[in-house]
C-alpha cells in the first residue's frame, strides 16, 4: 500500500472513525489525493468489518456466514487478527 494510503488509514483508525465518516470525508474531498483515498477506504472498511463482532446489516450477515463456516475459535481468531493489524498500523504511523 502506498505510504499516503497508510497515513490516511492510520488517521481514521486512530480517531475511531465510522464507515460513514470515512465515506463522507471522501465524498466532500476532505482527503486531497483521491487515488490513495480509494485504497485507504477499502482497507478501512475491511479492518472495520472484522475488528469486532457485527450483528446487523450486511456486516452481520458476513459475520454469521464466517461463524458458520469457521466455527467459534477461527471466527474469534479472525477478529483478533484484525485488531492486531489495527494496532500495528496505528503504532507505525503516529503522526
Amino acid at each position: 500500500m502506498h505510504p499516503a494510503d497508510m497515513e490516511q488509514l492510520a488517521r481514521w483508525l486512530r480517531i475511531k472513525a465510522t464507515p460513514a465518516e470515512v465515506e463522507r470525508a471522501q465524498q466532500y474531498g476532505l482527503v486531497e489525493n483521491r487515488r490513495f483515498t480509494v485504497n485507504a477506504v477499502r482497507a478501512f472498511k475491511l479492518l472495520w468489518l472484522w475488528s469486532a463482532p457485527r450483528f446487523g446489516g450486511e456486516a452481520g450477515e458476513r459475520h454469521d456466514d464466517a461463524y458458520a463456516k469457521l466455527g467459534s475459535r477461527l471466527y474469534s481468531n479472525r477478529i483478533e487478527r484484525a485488531k492486531t493489524r489495527i494496532n500495528a498500523i496505528i503504532g507505525t504511523h503516529k503522526n
